[in-house]
């Protein structure tokens, strides 16, 4: 991990989420672009909604530029206040862009190519995905690099527990290699929790290739020196998100990880996400890893 992005719209949480950046940067020896996107100014419109000046005016130019500083100076206050002395060797970079919040992060993350996205919940309220505009959450559908979701009350303990809800398919074992790294940066222990339908309704051929990934990860160095581990829950889909969260608990878990696909717009209008749900109900910081 070379290059972080967080995200800050200056909520009372923002400093805890920083730090979490910072820490992040820290272990990783990377950087952190410090992102805010900030509502664009509109040009004058008259009582009948005609544009008062359809080509932006001088005025209106010099406007754009003062709000653009304005914003500017606002960012490199917050990078200066909240950044210790212990981690001014981090590099930090600022970025402040008018917009729609979701639009301009997603275009960020295409055009610079970051390692990681970090971003604070506005609630643990598992209704907050109803709210048009939350950027965190619309984040786990449409991010193009794993997204880390700090909840409000979260403030930053050593990472010494993760917990990885999966279903050992192929595509998730990138992710296991990719969070053993974690564990080697913050000498932290890796617990995927392998998830089994009781029920059987899940298909044989997806059981078979679990069942084999498991076995492979039982001959890795780190399962035999038990930096990674595999524990097993018994989930059907109607009591998945009580049973992860009542896992985070249970094992004590710093950050909890689950990967979300990327689902289509009728889906995503209609379609309940139990990631969303469970992002909004958990008390530890989570990451989310987009197909």
């Amino acid at each position: 991990m070379k290059k972080i992005l967080f995200l800050t719209d200056y909520a009372d949480h923002s400093p805890r989420v920083f730090r979490y950046a910072l820490e992040l940067a820290r272990h990783f020896k990377a950087s952190i672009t410090l992102a805010h996107v900030y509502p664009a100014l509109v040009p004058e419109v008259s009582a009948n909604f005609e544009l008062i000046d359809y080509d932006p005016s001088p005025d209106f130019e010099t406007q754009l530029m003062d709000q653009w500083d304005r914003e500017r100076e606002r960012l490199e206050y917050f990078a200066s206040d909240y950044t210790p002395q212990s981690f001014k060797e981090i590099p930090l970079i600022m970025i402040v862009t008018a917009g729609r919040p979701l639009a301009e992060v997603v275009r960020l993350q295409q055009e610079h190519i970051y390692d990681l996205t970090v971003v604070g919940m506005n609630t643990t309220s598992s209704t907050t995905h109803a709210i048009l505009g939350s950027v965190a959450l619309g984040l786990i559908d449409r991010s193009n690099c794993p997204v880390l979701l700090i909840p409000p009350s979260a403030t930053y303990q050593n990472i010494n527990r993760i917990l990885f809800a999966t279903d050992l398919r192929d595509d998730d074992l990138p992710i296991v290699n990719d969070l053993l790294e974690w564990t080697l940066a913050f000498g932290a222990t890796l617990t995927c929790l392998r998830v089994i339908d009781p029920e059987g309704l899940s298909h044989s051929k997806g059981k078979e290739v679990s069942e084999l990934n498991y076995q492979k990860l039982k001959t890795t160095a780190p399962f035999q020196t038990k930096r990674l581990e595999v524990s097993f829950i018994e989930s059907n889909e109607k009591n998945f998100e009580k049973n992860i969260l009542h896992s985070v608990v249970t094992q004590t878990a710093d950050l909890v990880v689950m990967q979300t696909h990327r689902r289509n717009w009728w889906e995503h209008l209609f379609g309940k996400s139990i990631t969303k749900d469970i992002a909004g109900e958990v008390l530890v910081p989570m990451l989310v890893y987009n197909e």
